[in-house]
This record gives structure tokens, C-alpha cells and sequence, in this order.
């Protein structure tokens, strides 16, 4: 079977190949990973010299060099690894992952997910079964690690509302239901979602609920 590149985004930031662990969650986390995240997150499309330097630095003389040392220093540390493939890819001033690799992300799954709650004629078992898979996906912010970088900052605001969404619309089918059972697991999603995102207003409502229910 053709090896693929796992990406965890939710969390923590890894990335396997097979066997081969090319980020954990314990590595030093410079800008040559940053760069590797931001690529695996844009894999669709080829991102310019300027894009990069754009998104990546703000406070740097020369971040052209900048650019080119955080493209050689991941290269070589994914070359270390695994020596025959080569992930990133050059095409005149633009840098992506190669397109012949596959590549799994945690997010692209949720979104997935999501979308596929959405469709018209799903039931509520329907939901409630994409909605569990989507929600044991997210177990933490996206990239924690550079939680604070405007790029990551951009990407969490929708991730985070569409997570809310799928919190409080799987929370309410759950209540529904009517439910000792049901309403603990409504309880134990929204507890859950209010660690991840505790600035949210949101599932407070939801909680309103739960506490009518059981009372």
C-alpha cells in the first residue's frame, strides 16, 4: 500500500509517513515547521515566494534569505528521514507538497463531516452519526503550537464556528431524545467544547437545557 501523509492539526501539530514520524508533537517547533504546516494546509495549490514570506514573517530584514534557509533547513530534516521522497517541491518562485503524495488532515475530515451533516434529506440518526465521528476529531485547537501567528488566527475563527455549530445542533438532537444517556453525552460534548473554545456563549444555552431536563 502506497504510504500517505497523516496530518494531526487538532490538538497538536504531527505528521506520519507510514512508520516514519516526520513531526511529533515534542519537536522544536521553528519556523522551517511552520512552513511545512502551512503547506501541508494549502497542499491544493502552489504558494509564491511572496505569499510565504507574507504569511510567515513580519519582522525580519531580508525575508526572502528568511525563506529559502526555512525551505532548505525542512528539507533536509525530511530528507534525514525518509531520503527518497521528495515532499516539497519547487516551480519557479512557488513552493508546494508534491501532488503525487497523498495526504489525510484531521481538519479536512471534520469539514468533510460537516458538509455532509448538511446535505438535505440526512436524518437525525444521520447527523448524529457524522456528527460523533467529526467531534472525536477535535480534540484540541488547531496547531496550538502557533496558536498566536495571524495565518493560524485566521483558519481557527472558521474552524471554531463551524465546530460550534456541529456542538450545539448534535447537543440539541441529543436532547431530544430524552434521554438520561443521552443528555450526559450532550453534557460531556458541550463540557468539552467549552475547554477548546471557554470564550465561546454559544453552548451556554445548551446547558440551560440540561439543567431543565434533569431537574
Amino acid at each position: 500500500m502506497q504510504p500517505f501523509l497523516e496530518v494531526k492539526l487538532l490538538g497538536e501539530f504531527s505528521v506520519r509517513w507510514g512508520s516514519a514520524i516526520l513531526v511529533d508533537s515534542n519537536c522544536r517547533m521553528n519556523k522551517n515547521i511552520e512552513l511545512f504546516a502551512l503547506l501541508l494546509l494549502n497542499s491544493h495549490q502552489p504558494l509564491t515566494n511572496q505569499e510565504l514570506t507574507n504569511l510567515l514573517w513580519d519582522d525580519v530584514v531580508n525575508p526572502a534569505g528568511a525563506l529559502k534557509n526555512a525551505v532548505y533547513s525542512l528539507r533536509k530534516l525530511l530528507q534525514d528521514i525518509v531520503p527518497d521522497v521528495p515532499f516539497i517541491l519547487t516551480t519557479g518562485q512557488q513552493y508546494q507538497i508534491n501532488p503525487d503524495i497523498s495526504i489525510q488532515t484531521d481538519v479536512r475530515r471534520c469539514l468533510l463531516l460537516f458538509e455532509q451533516m448538511k446535505q438535505k434529506d440526512v436524518t437525525s440518526d444521520c447527523q448524529l452519526k457524522l456528527g460523533r465521528q467529526a467531534l472525536n476529531l477535535c480534540t484540541g485547537e488547531f496547531l496550538p503550537c502557533f496558536a498566536a501567528r495571524p495565518w493560524v488566527l485566521f483558519y481557527n475563527h472558521q474552524l471554531i464556528s463551524d465546530y460550534i455549530s456541529v456542538v450545539c445542533h448534535i447537543s440539541n438532537i441529543l436532547l431530544k431524545e430524552n434521554t438520561h444517556t443521552s443528555a450526559y453525552e450532550a453534557f460531556s460534548i458541550c463540557s468539552h467544547a467549552s475547554m477548546i473554545c471557554p470564550q465561546r456563549e454559544d453552548i451556554y444555552p445548551i446547558y440551560s437545557k440540561l439543567c431543565i431536563s434533569w431537574k
